[in-house]
């Protein structure tokens, strides 16, 4: 636990250098003060019924902000994946790193950990301030089901933005290229027309379809754990290499 500890420190500081975290506190920014998507149509037919509803919209609303900040979660995710292994090879870091006496196992781990806490956190933070700013007010009640959803649905999208990533980093050894044809295959219609994957299991869990989601759980479950044994071993042989 204290190597992974001092891994994820290490990834935290090369992930927010200039001016990379700059750019994340202006992403950061103009996300909170993003319109509504899902739930202003609502709040614009409900009138005197609002404040009765208030826990429902909070709900809608809370995940409509983290579905609607899928393109940007991407490509943060996207960025940061690709920066990071460009970084790590041109230093020579990740050879370094490979060769310690830690498991490799850790050392994605750590990858994993630090960009999933980075890209949530700015979700986390955007969707409140932006309720701040809708409601004057910070939210102060989101239920349970559409916090966990949400914090699923956004790891899982950092998760399938990491592989793909990582699958063509592996391929072209080039960060931009990398990025850029990384986040047109995320947001194609073939991923777009999946209904266990972002971005729309965003917009079915935005219409409180639990239940449905709740149907593809293992689906799901199945693709987290696909998707994290396709990273380990990406990064550990063929980007590691």
């Amino acid at each position: 636990m204290r190597k992974l500890m001092i891994l994820m420190k290490f990834e935290l500081e090369n992930l927010t250098r200039f001016p990379i975290l700059e750019l994340i506190l202006l992403f950061l920014a103009i996300a909170s003060f993003s319109p509504p998507v899902a739930a202003s149509a609502s709040f614009s037919t409900l009138g005197e019924e609002v404040y009765s509803r208030i826990s429902f919209i909070v709900s809608k609303y809370f995940i409509s902000s983290f579905s609607t900040s899928y393109v940007p979660t991407v490509i943060v995710t996207s960025s940061l994946i690709a920066a990071s292994l460009a970084f790590e090879i041109e230093t020579g870091q990740i050879e370094l790193l490979l060769l310690q006496p830690i498991r490799r196992g850790d050392v994605l781990l750590s990858k994993i950990l630090s960009i999933s806490f980075i890209v949530v956190s700015i979700q986390l933070l955007s969707a409140l301030l932006s309720s701040a700013t809708y409601y004057h007010k910070f939210v102060v009640y989101i239920s349970p089901a559409s916090l966990l959803i949400s914090l699923y649905l956004s790891l899982l999208s950092v998760m399938l933005s990491m592989s793909l990533t990582l699958a063509i980093f592996a391929v072209l050894k080039r960060s931009l290229l990398s990025t850029m044809v990384a986040l047109i295959a995320l947001i194609s219609p073939a991923f777009a027309n999946v209904k266990f994957l972002p971005p729309r299991a965003f917009l079915r869990a935005t219409n409180l379809d639990f239940l449905g989601l709740l149907g593809d759980t293992c689906v799901m479950l199945l693709m987290s754990f696909f998707l994290l044994v396709l990273e380990y071993y990406l990064y550990t042989r063929r980007v590691g290499t």
